[in-house]
Order: C-alpha cells, then structure tokens, then sequence
C-alpha cells in the first residue's frame, strides 16, 4: 500500500468536508421566515464549506498528497486523478457563485429568490457527494483499501 500518512490525512479530511456538507444542508433547509439570520448562516456554511474544500484540495493535491501517491502506486488511475483535480476547481468555483447569489438577495422579499439558490445548492451537494463517491472507488482501485462511506 502507499503512503499511510496520505491515505490517514484524506480521511480526515473527508469527514470534515462531510460534516461541512451536512451543515450547508441543514442550513440551505431551514425556514426562509427568519430572513436574514437564514441568509447569514447559509453563507457561513458556504464559507465553512469552501474552506474544507480548500484544505481538502491542498491536502490531496500536494506533491505528498494522496493523489500524487495513487499516481505513483497506480499510474494506470492518472486520468481519473486529474479528473478528481478538476472538480476541487469546479466546485470552488460553484460555491462562490453561490456565495454571490446569496449576497444579491433582496432583503425585502427573499421568499421567491431563495428557491433557485436552494436548488443550485442542492446540486452542489449532490456533486459532492457524487466526488466523495469517486475518491472512494479511486483509493480502493490503488489500494484496495476502503477509506470508508462515513467519514
């Protein structure tokens, strides 16, 4: 097997993006009555969010990282690798988006606004899950190790 400080610090490193995804959920869910303390926690759950994915990209992109140790063990898995790489960027990029859309919200009337932020969010976390579905199956095609469905 490859590097176990690698594959130790991806685990980590999943659960804490986990546990911020479960936190955008709950917040995106909750009632839109409360108005502004609701478009305040949403994007201090976007914020939380973007900055465990952050640490999760660098942690797995780096020149130790578990990525680069798949490479080295499974050359075989280095599209799919570079594949992984692309979507850290493309959902930075969708939280962001949404961290604006959030912004642009009107104060007075936010009821009708918030249903397409819900829904792109929604999406996000779909596509989150979907990633941590695929570094899943990637760890276990390098090592034959499951990293594991909860964390």
């Amino acid at each position: 097997m490859g590097d176990n400080d690698a594959l130790s610090a991806a685990g980590r490193q999943r659960a804490v993006l986990l546990d911020a995804a479960a936190g955008l959920e709950f917040a995106i869910s909750s009632p839109i009555g409360r108005g502004v303390a609701w478009r305040e926690h949403v994007d201090g759950e976007l914020h939380r969010l973007r900055g465990a994915l952050a640490d999760h990209s660098r942690a797995v992109e780096a020149d130790d990282g578990l990525l680069a140790d798949i490479v080295r063990q499974a050359p075989r898995l280095s599209n799919r690798v570079a594949l992984m790489k692309k979507e850290h960027d493309a959902m930075d990029e969708r939280i962001a988006e949404i961290i604006r859309m959030l912004g642009a919200l009107p104060l007075e009337d936010m009821d009708d606004a918030t249903e397409e932020i819900r829904d792109v969010t929604l999406e996000l976390l779909g596509r989150l899950s979907r990633h941590r579905q695929k570094g899943a199956d990637l760890v276990y095609r390098a090592y034959d190790v499951d990293i594991g469905g909860l964390g």
